[in-house]
């Protein structure tokens, strides 16, 4: 039978989520999210407190080693600043993963780090340039051995250029086999997973990614990819970004192709193959849902303002939820932290608790920031906010949700409201910024919002 997604509906003003039906995976339909992360890049030690706060267990850190030139120095230093902060985090209590990219070359330059910033590709065909990829991989997993797990990549950087010609899925294969016998020799205590992020890019790289065609791919070649049954299973665990439940320029292309919206990827039938092959870890990786900014796809004036999703966040928790997703990791943004971090307090409390709402969300956020006898007024005021979301205006219409019920009426009364909040006096709760700095970038967003 074929699943079907949650849907918010709007009964009596409250907001009811409905379940799907018959649903196979690998916990019990609403099961336990184990393990709740945070891709972050590298270690950031003045956020942990924070990070905890919210029910962050899981840091994700990224290997970019290849940007660092190897014969003069300086990726023998990014190594120690990466093992550095394995070790930080790892003494503060964080479970700690790194992940790793397939075909990119290592930077020889004559300067420090690599021009492009980008990494430089070469196609997997060629078998030199692959065993140079792995003898430097090989060292960063070494160097990392302390670490909880790995999980490669398969592009975003990576993948193939379009003047290299075609590749297909079976190079990125080849080299997800080859990196999980480094990992199982050289760190045979840790984890090991695989995500398909791009992996479109490894078939025809001429197709934009602004097109369906390219999305479409990405379907049928990460479905492939969990087909293959040797490759994911038992300890090889799977990271799947489930594009199709949340990210707006991706449901906004299919539904110009009049693609039928309720047709998802992945649904229980894909979950529960991994279930029959027994596979520990099974997470979603929903890389632009607290934070847009990166996207490409922004269409906003303020998206560096605050802006709150808590409604689809809890949509894509409860829908990864029900297919039977044992782990979930968002993103943490370095342009947006301080201003998204409703959005990161929001995604960790319900990750936890999925009997956690929107409204609690914010409303507990709202007492962080506020006096006990002004922080209810906020909380009907970033409700309001939410209520404009701009990644909520970039979505088809079939997939918006009801807005948030609020006392604010318009932009002038949310800004009468706000002028009467009293900020708390900064460090009374592990925020990554202050009330106050909070409360004056909250009235820029609102003066900017549409009359």
């Amino acid at each position: 039978m074929k699943k079907r997604i949650l849907r918010l509906v709007s009964a009596m003003g409250a907001v009811v989520f409905l379940g799907l039906s018959g649903c196979a995976g690998i916990d019990q339909p609403g099961g336990k999210l184990e393990t709740v992360g945070l891709y972050v890049w590298e270690d950031n030690p003045s956020q942990y407190e924070f990070w905890k706060s919210c029910g962050i267990n899981t840091l994700q850190f990224c290997d970019r080693g290849w940007f660092y030139n190897a014969e003069n120095g300086s990726l023998d230093g990014y190594l120690s600043r990466m093992k550095a902060g394995l070790e930080s985090a790892k003494k503060a209590g964080f479970r700690v993963y790194v992940i790793l990219f397939s075909n990119i070359s290592q930077y020889k330059g004559p300067d420090d780090t690599e021009p492009t910033g980008l990494g430089v590709k070469f196609h997997p065909d060629d078998p030199s340039a692959r065993e140079e990829r792995l003898y430097y991989l090989e060292k960063m997993i070494r160097n990392m051995a302390g670490a909880d797990g790995f999980t490669l990549f398969a592009g975003d950087p990576g993948g193939i250029s379009t003047d290299m010609g075609e590749g297909d899925l079976e190079d990125f294969i080849l080299m997800a086999r080859e990196v999980g016998k480094l990992v199982e020799r050289v760190a045979p205590e840790a984890d090991y997973n695989i995500n398909p992020w791009a992996v479109a890019m490894y078939r025809t790289p001429s197709v934009s990614a602004m097109t369906a065609a390219f999305w479409t791919r990405e379907r049928a070649m990460t479905r492939e990819l969990l087909e293959t049954g040797d490759l994911i299973g038992g300890d090889v665990g799977v990271e799947l970004a489930c594009h199709e439940y949340y990210r707006p320029l991706v449901l906004r292309l299919y539904a110009e192709g009049r693609k039928d919206l309720s047709d998802k990827f992945p649904d229980g039938e894909d979950l529960s193959q991994l279930k029959k092959r027994n596979t520990e870890r099974v997470w979603a990786w929903p890389y632009f849902l607290l934070d847009e900014a990166d996207d490409g796809d922004t269409g906003s004036e303020y998206s560096f303002l605050q802006q709150l999703e808590t409604r689809y966040i809890y949509r894509y928790l409860q829908n990864v939820r029900e297919l039977g997703f044992n782990g979930v990791i968002g993103s943490w943004s370095y342009a947006a932290y301080q201003t998204k971090s409703l959005n990161t307090y929001a995604f960790g409390r319900m990750a936890n608790d999925p009997t956690v709402t929107p409204q609690q969300a914010i409303d507990a956020f709202a007492a962080m920031l506020a006096t006990e006898e002004t922080c209810e007024s906020l909380g009907q005021i970033l409700r309001f906010v939410e209520n404009d979301s701009n990644f909520e205006k970039k979505l088809p219409e079939e997939e918006r949700l009801p807005p948030l019920e609020t006392s604010v009426t318009d932009r002038e009364d949310a800004l009468a409201k706000l002028e009467k909040v009293i900020a708390k006096q900064e460090g009374e709760h592990p925020l990554p910024i202050s009330p106050g700095e909070y409360l004056q970038l909250l009235k820029t967003r609102i003066e900017q919002m549409k009359s």
